[in-house]
């Protein structure tokens, strides 16, 4: 699991212009009845989310894509901060 979350970047940004690293928990869908906690990880080459309680998945969400993120905001990470 850990190589899934490893906390580098995965090159997408979320709707208040934040990095979205691997390991990181979004939540997904601004409107409060369609808000969900995601957890990004890697499966391949391929950046998912799947949810945040599932901590032992390594894989079956779906792709993170460039809509998602202008409807997503990070509440959490799992990597330390930049200085």
């Amino acid at each position: 699991m850990i190589s899934c979350m490893d906390g580098k970047d995965t090159g997408f940004i979320d709707k208040q212009g934040k990095s979205i690293h691997y390991g990181d928990i979004l939540q997904v869908g601004l409107g409060i009845s369609d808000r969900q906690r995601k957890r990004v990880i890697r499966f391949g080459k391929h950046v998912q989310l799947v949810n945040a309680d599932d901590v032992n998945v390594n894989y079956g969400g779906y792709n993170l894509s460039k809509e998602h993120c202008q409807r997503a905001v990070i509440i959490d990470h799992l990597h330390a901060p930049s200085i």
